[in-house]
């Protein structure tokens, strides 16, 4: 998180390899980006999300 802070990230993408992969990440906040079809599916989660989840853990 303080890498972001830092140095302006707004978004961290992954590659879903299958529907396993993808429900995990969808469980997280990620989201899947338009015209996936096939997999790998890439997904995303904007840093704002992950920013405000850090703070209600503490």
């Amino acid at each position: 998180m303080e890498i972001s802070r830092q140095g302006g990230g707004v978004a961290i993408i992954v590659d879903a390899k299958d529907e396993h992969a993808q429900a995990f990440y969808s469980k997280y906040g990620y989201e899947v980006l338009p015209d996936q079809q096939s997999w790998p599916r890439k997904m995303l989660i904007a840093m704002k999300v992950l920013l405000a989840a850090e703070q209600q853990a503490f």
